[in-house]
């Protein structure tokens, strides 16, 4: 009788560690809590400006031209300058593309496949370094949504910001011979 008390207890005993293990294995694997730490995301300070200079460039009066002279063409209403600054704090990246868009009115309308766009960036020494060949206006049926630039408009230039910089172009345009 006592080894079957003893039997009996030692088999309760056993059902009951098994019963623990299975049950904290399973407390342990199910634990769910609530966190009190603060999640802070930083994602750095943008600055991105954009200004032009005075100058606009006219078409009016406009005679065809070869490209070789469309490209060098400084005298006013010819070219029009402006600049892309951007000020970033942070380890953050600026995409932006600059567009051309056909504001004339029907009155006063050349038909863009006899217009050429040419665009250059000015370097620090006052050189130019091409950033698109001469090209026919021809407007994106679909927008870029990478860069913000909406449909209708004619793509130039597509580039990146990741530091503090400043960019100086030069945009001409001429009627195609």
């Amino acid at each position: 009788m006592k080894n079957r008390k003893e039997k009996i207890l030692i088999i309760v005993l056993i059902l009951v560690l098994i019963v623990a293990v299975v049950g904290v294995s399973y407390a342990a694997f199910n634990y769910v809590g609530l966190g009190n730490t603060v999640n802070t995301i930083t994602s750095g300070a943008i600055r991105m400006t954009y200004t032009e200079s005075s100058n606009v460039i006219s078409m009016s009066g406009a005679l065809p031209t070869t490209d070789k002279t469309g490209k060098v063409r400084l005298n006013e209403g010819e070219y029009f300058d402006f600049t892309i600054s951007s000020t970033i704090t942070g380890n953050v990246n600026i995409n932006y593309e600059i567009s051309a868009k056909d504001v004339t009115t029907s009155d006063r309308k050349i038909d863009g496949s006899n217009i050429k766009l040419y665009l250059t960036r000015i370097k620090d020494d006052g050189t130019e370094e091409e950033l698109m060949t001469p090209e026919t206006y021809n407007e994106e049926a679909s927008a870029n949504e990478y860069t913000g630039r909406p449909a209708g408009e004619m793509s130039l230039y597509t580039s990146s910001m990741s530091s503090s910089e400043s960019n100086n172009y030069r945009l001409r345009m001429y009627v195609d011979e």
